[in-house]
């Protein structure tokens, strides 16, 4: 059995990496864990469920929100949501129904109350087969993403060439997967620039290496060419 830690970046601000690998490419998949104010948790794209995994987040507090940030990021949410009854599933408009749970609150715009003033958050317009939702947590500085960047750096000469012929290879970038499903650049555009508003630090990807400094600057160049 493999064992998963939990690793801690800032107080109240944790992530759990596994390996995964799509078209054979090792890309990886990250959770992150968020201590909200009135200690409980905050789940943000659950990786695959284990019970020593549970029992780590059980010794950090009630798991209380559990969010799918992007319609394509529903893998592993099943067993989690069994196993967190009393926790609310949040999901962007148009997620497809995850066996075994009951309907999901949207996610929109403005934050709910579970995390209003600790975390504010942005539905990317303009690529409506992700409908990605972006979360900032104010307390450290850091911008949340799912598939919006990815910053793979390292992996099998597969996988650099596989990164290298999309676009995102040793940088933080968008894929020129996702770039093809922009439906409206305008939207896009704009969500962008709303995103750069927000005074963040730190970025952590659902994919990739997380960007410990300077990743306001790193995201604005990833998007700089795309207009």
């Amino acid at each position: 059995m493999v064992t998963y830690t939990i690793k801690l970046l800032q107080d109240g601000l944790y992530v759990v990496e596994q390996a995964f690998t799509l078209y054979g490419a090792e890309l990886g998949i990250r959770m992150t864990i968020i201590r909200l104010s009135d200690n409980v948790l905050w789940l943000h794209s659950p990786v695959r469920y284990g019970e020593n995994l549970a029992a780590q987040i059980a010794n950090l507090g009630t798991v209380r929100s559990i969010v799918s940030p992007s319609k394509m990021h529903r893998l592993y949410l099943s067993e989690w949501i069994a196993a967190h009854p009393h926790a609310v599933h949040y999901a962007p408009v148009g997620m497809p129904h995850v066996p075994g749970s009951k309907s999901p609150t949207l996610l929109s715009q403005t934050p709910p109350k579970e995390w209003q003033g600790q975390m504010e958050q942005h539905e990317v317009q303009g690529i409506p087969d992700l409908n990605e939702v972006v979360f900032f947590h104010l307390p450290t500085r850091t911008l949340i993403l799912t598939d919006l960047c990815f910053n793979i750096r390292e992996g099998t000469l597969w996988t650099q060439l596989f990164f290298t012929l999309n676009g995102a290879w040793d940088r933080l970038a968008l894929t020129r997967i996702f770039q093809r499903a922009i439906q409206d650049r305008v939207a896009f555009r704009g969500s962008i620039d709303r995103i750069l508003r927000w005074d963040f630090d730190r970025i952590i990807v659902s994919h990739g290496e997380v960007v410990e400094r300077d990743g306001k600057e790193r995201f604005r160049a990833a998007f700089e060419n795309l207009r």
